[in-house]
Formats: structure tokens, sequence, C-alpha cells
């Protein structure tokens, strides 16, 4: 009895550690992805709001990308004379891992905007180097809420200097315990009922739920004719992270102040042109008018607004008039298309330069 009790708190006193640091979890989250057993996850292969809501008319495989269905919208790579480099979140990840895309000529550089990651750089300065500041429509005002964040993701050094502790710092940042046990709640979720085992009852009860009560996963709304999930708090309309809550013009010339002080920092540093792209949320583009609401008009009014020194990449204009789905059904991200009409619109802007 005295060795089950042992092993039951050893048990429980490694799940909570394993929970609480996000690299540890991460550590787990790799072979339980690949894994096709019952121990693996059934969430990954499906979008992340298929598994955040588990409803099983969304368990949708989301396709695997092929390079070669982007590469003709892919960056002009004959021109030399450009070094770019992006901040940005996870829209951009699969595109700037791409070198068929990237990197045969122009250099990228990235770093992740809400995870506090540092990049260290050294700038070339026989090339024209040029910034893009790329973020989805609900980070808009958490990230660019502070000008001094927007100028701590890149470290400068010069030729030859020693950039090895940027890094490690970089990445002891990254690993912490998170002793806020709300923090902790989808950790532990994860680690204890993620397993594909329960997937069967899980999308039971999720669309038993939601058919004879219309209710869903708190973060997970489902559009009015039932074919589209979109993020929960797009579509609170108190939220900050909302396509309908009130933008109000004094938070909008904040907004604006803190990104052109961004830009002036990193132009001082070297960078000759610097962009803002702000890529919209899908109940935007998708469902304007979703249930009765009205769109604050955010990215419009950020982009058009009289004091803005950055250049623009207008992808809110050129989504609305895409006469194609540009987002993934049961996914917060965009699909092909959306990449793809992203792809060239910075195409054209670099032609410019």
């Amino acid at each position: 009895m005295r060795a089950v009790f042992i092993t039951g708190l050893l048990l429980v006193a490694s799940l909570f550690i394993i929970s609480s640091v996000d690299d540890l979890t991460r550590m787990v989250n790799g072979p339980r992805g690949r894994a096709r057993t019952w121990w693996g996850t059934g969430r990954h292969p499906y979008g992340d709001l298929y598994s955040l809501s588990y409803l099983p008319n969304f368990r949708i495989p989301v396709p695997a990308e092929d390079v070669e269905q982007l590469t003709g919208a892919g960056l002009n790579t004959e021109e030399e004379s450009i070094n770019l480099y992006a901040l940005s979140d996870s829209y951009l990840w699969g595109l700037l891992d791409h070198p068929q895309l990237f990197n045969k000529v122009n250099q990228i550089k990235y770093v992740v905007s809400n995870t506090h990651n540092i990049q260290p750089i050294v700038l070339d300065t026989s090339k024209r180097n040029v910034l893009i500041m790329e973020v989805v429509e609900r980070n808009v005002r958490p990230l660019f809420s502070d000008s001094l964040y927007l100028q701590s993701f890149l470290h400068f050094y010069k030729p030859g200097d020693d950039t090895s502790k940027i890094k490690t710092a970089a990445y002891r940042a990254r690993f912490h315990f998170k002793f806020k046990i709300k923090e902790i709640e989808n950790n532990i979720e994860y680690n204890v009922w993620d397993y594909r085992l329960f997937t069967p009852l899980k999308e039971a009860k999720a669309g038993f739920t939601y058919r004879y009560f219309n209710r869903t996963h708190k973060d997970v709304a489902v559009s009015a004719d039932g074919k589209q999930l979109f993020y929960g708090p797009t579509v609170d309309t108190a939220g900050e992270l909302s396509s309908f809550s009130k933008v109000s013009n004094a938070q909008l010339d904040d907004l604006v102040n803190n990104l052109n002080a961004a830009a002036a920092h990193y132009k001082k540093q070297g960078f000759k042109a610097v962009y803002l792209s702000v890529i919209p949320n899908p109940v935007t583009i998708m469902a304007p008018g979703f249930h009765g609401y009205r769109y604050n008009g955010l990215i419009p009014r950020l982009q058009e607004h009289p004091a803005l020194e950055l250049k623009v990449i207008d992808t809110y204009s050129a989504f609305v008039k895409s006469p194609l789905p540009l987002f993934l059904r049961n996914d917060t991200h965009w699909n092909l298309e959306g990449k793809k009409t992203w792809l060239g619109l910075v195409n054209d802007a670099l032609r410019k330069e």
C-alpha cells in the first residue's frame, strides 16, 4: 500500500513539474504529436480550434504544406540588393522556414513577437535592409501597446562580435515555471486527458452539447451556417482581441505612436524601410457582421492613420476582395490561398524597393 502511495505521489509531482515548464511539455509534445497509437494526441492534424472544441464535424486534417504550391508566389529571388527581416507571429512560421521561397538570395531572419524571443543580428550595410512587422489582428492591441517591447526583439551587433550570450539569454527566458494554476491548466489537461484513446468520448460529448444545447468550448465560436470555427476572443464584444470591441481614437493614436517609435529605432540601427503587415482575424473577413455585431475597423483605421510613418502591406483590402476562402475551417490560421495572397503583396512591395 505504501509503495502504491509513493508511486502515485511521484506521478502527480512529475505531472505538475512537466505541466509547469513549457519546454518540458514541448519535449513530451514532440513524440506524442508524431505517435499514431493510443498514447499520441489527436489534436495536431486537425487544427487548433478543433483541438479545443472536439466538434466531430470539424475533424478535418489540415493539409500538409507543399512548398511547390507556393514557389510561384514566392519572393523575387533574383533581387540580391535586399535583405529581408521579419518580426512575426505564427502566421509566418511555415513560410519563413522554406528556403525555396526566401533564402536563395534574400536573407530572412525572424523572431516570434509574442514569446519574447531575441534575435542577434549583424546588418549587412552593403545591402538594403528591410523589416516587416507582421502580426495577426487579434494581437495588435496587446503587442503594439508598448513601444519599448516592440524595440526589444532584435539585438544589434557589429561584425565579429560574440552573439552566443544573447542566444543563451533568449533560451533561458523561455524556460520557466508557471506557478499560477490557471496558466498551467491547459498543460495539465493535455498531459492527463489528451490521448487518442479518449477522442471518441470527447467528440461524442462535444457533439451532443452543441446539438442540443448550442454550446461549445468557451474559446470557440461557430459561424451562422455551421461551416466555420472562429477563435472565441475574436468575436467577444469586450476583449481587446476582438474584431467587434470598441477602439477609441485615443487608443489608436497610442498604437500609431508606439509603432512610429519602434520604426524610428530600427531605422536608426540601419533598416532602410519598415513595413506594417496586419493579418485580419478570420471573422473580420468571413463574418464582419457576426451575430449582428459591427466590425470595429481596427485594421483600415490603423493603416490609414495620417500619422503612421511605416509603409503598409495591405493584406486586409486584398482579403476583402478575394473570392476564395483564405482561412482554414477548423484553425485560427490561413490556408494556402491566404499565404499565396500575402506572398504576392510582399513581392509587390519589394519590387518597389
